[in-house]
């Protein structure tokens, strides 16, 4: 089977983009894969890297995004480094 192409999400400038793609996995049936590709006028769009989501990671995948019906999962907030504060050493 080909790839089924199921969305094309642009980057951060005009020579980046992400493909999600429908593809078949050995022995798994089928899996999400997502590649990220740039342009080069000599080649065209190329993968830079890419990487495969097995059947059973899309859910955990769904519920870390908040995509779940029915779930209410927020991202968690960035949080400030926390400064920890040392006795300080007197001398005599």
């Amino acid at each position: 089977m080909n790839p089924i192409v199921l969305a094309t999400i642009d980057g951060s400038d005009e020579t980046e983009r992400l493909v999600l793609s429908l593809v078949a996995c050995d022995q798994e049936g089928h899996c999400l894969e997502l590649e990220r590709q740039t342009w080069c006028e000599a080649l065209g769009w190329f993968t830079q890297s890419r990487v495969r989501v097995a059947r059973e990671e899309v859910h955990g995948l769904r519920s870390a995004l908040g995509l779940v019906p029915g779930s209410k999962r927020k991202m968690a907030e960035p949080s400030s480094p926390a400064i920890l504060r040392f006795p300080a050493c007197h001398s005599a």
